[in-house]
């Protein structure tokens, strides 16, 4: 076995990828490459060929064999790897290239594998089943070809490029024999952040059984959790919306230092908001898992899952009310963040949170605001705060007039709540199935 020396392309899918089951253990990240990155490679690639460039280095590749089995961990390499399949099966679409799994897709009816090995297909999986990683599959997919076209790349040149890739490609092998985790950190410790929410659901599996009695395998359960978590958060344009208010930022700045000074959290991967309120921003988003509890992670996950699916379905069936309740409070107070709001209230129902946090603000006109929110039709536009702040000061004197507000709701807050309750009490009468 080849180590701590270059090899050919050609020696890594013989010898490695085809002879052993070769997977991308749950300690790796999301396939991060972005188009540009992807077309860059595709296009070096080509340019060396047609240069006649005798040797091409790729960086280093790390496994891991796991012990007592021919099974190894791709360590470090995904990104390149996983680009180079795709771009292999470009150029020499028929033809039987190298395969790998990922560990995190165990126990999940559909496989970035199976995305992968099918890429040239028209019959890939509907836009609403994609995962993150298989979004940019698809764009990287689409941007290598187009920056092959450009280049002139025809293909009558797909076997003389493609032997160019296997023969004049080289790679720095390195099998590790360090434990996989303490590895992947050393080696990703300058690279990108390691995300807390990846780094919470490796635990989770790590520690979950199988209960023999109940046939009930654990670890598939918590990687159906994570599943439907991310299709909430990624496919679901509004409920992301909402969610991500004050987490967030339009202009992220690219110094990891500027990063942790002003704790940002970049749309790069949806999922860490929902850990991100117990184990803080510190040290790129939260490093530490100090106080981690199996039994409380999962309990706070099934939570956010029943509430971001109650979301989910109310705006299907055009029930604004919890999101209109939502961003009226967003507007009128100003600390407020989704999670945060949710946490300490592990047995809630969405509108009776949201019903607190408006009568925790206090002031009549902001519980005016609220009424007015949940009493109108539709989509609604928190531009009808503003429009009223001429009458703010109306309902914070004793004998204020009111007559300028559509619904005179500080006066008939009490009414309204218990009404409310009832409307709350009938909607969440059977609760959503979870895990």
């Amino acid at each position: 076995m080849e180590n701590n020396k270059m090899v050919s392309f050609n020696v890594i899918m013989n010898d490695y990828f085809k002879r052993y089951d070769v997977y991308i253990p749950l300690i790796q990240r999301n396939y991060k490459w972005d188009a540009t990155t992807a077309s860059r490679l595709a296009k070096d690639l080509w340019s060396a060929y047609k240069r006649k460039r005798l040797n091409y280095t790729l960086g280093m590749i790390t496994l891991y064999k796991v012990e007592d089995t021919y099974q190894m961990q791709l360590i470090d390499g995904q990104q390149r790897m996983i680009t180079l399949l795709m771009l292999l099966k470009y150029i020499q679409p028929k033809m039987d290239h190298f395969t790998f799994r990922f560990e995190r897709d165990e126990g999940l009816d559909k496989k970035r594998q199976t995305y992968l090995s099918n890429i040239t297909s028209e019959n890939k999986w509907a836009k609403n089943d994609m995962y993150t990683d298989v979004a940019r599959f698809e764009d990287n997919y689409c941007a290598i070809k187009k920056a092959l076209e450009d280049v002139g790349y025809t293909e009558k040149c797909g076997e003389g490029f493609f032997n160019y890739i296997i023969s004049n490609v080289h790679v720095l092998l390195h099998i590790t024999g360090n434990e996989p985790f303490d590895e992947f950190v050393n080696l990703n410790k300058n690279k990108t952040r390691f995300v807390i929410s990846d780094r919470i659901k490796a635990h989770l599996i790590i520690d979950s059984k199988k209960d023999e009695k109940d046939e009930k395998d654990e670890k598939a359960a918590v990687l159906h959790l994570f599943q439907d978590l991310s299709k909430l958060v990624f496919n679901k344009r509004d409920v992301w919306e909402l969610v991500q208010q004050r987490y967030i930022e339009e202009n992220i700045p690219e110094s990891d230092q500027k990063r942790y000074k002003n704790k940002h959290y970049p749309d790069e991967n949806r999922l860490k908001l929902l850990c991100c309120e117990r184990y803080g921003s510190d040290e790129f988003d939260g490093n530490s898992i100090l106080e981690y509890d199996y039994n409380v992670e999962l309990t706070h996950l099934k939570q956010y899952k029943k509430i971001l699916l109650t979301l989910s379905n109310d705006l299907e069936m055009e029930n604004w009310n919890s999101y209109n309740a939502y961003n009226c409070l967003f507007e009128l107070n100003k600390k407020l963040r989704f999670f945060s709001m949710l946490n300490n209230n592990l047995d809630y129902k969405l509108e009776e949170v949201l019903l607190k946090e408006c009568e925790d603000l206090g002031k009549p006109f902001q519980k005016a605001c609220f009424i007015e929110s949940q009493l109108q039709e539709g989509k609604k536009s928190i531009k009808y705060i503003e429009e009223h702040k001429n009458i703010e000061n109306e309902f914070d004197e004793v004998n204020g007039n009111q007559k300028f507000w559509i619904y005179n709701g500080a006066a008939e807050f009490e009414m309204f709540k218990s009404i409310y309750l009832n409307y709350i009490k009938g909607k969440y009468k059977s609760d959503i199935e979870v895990m």
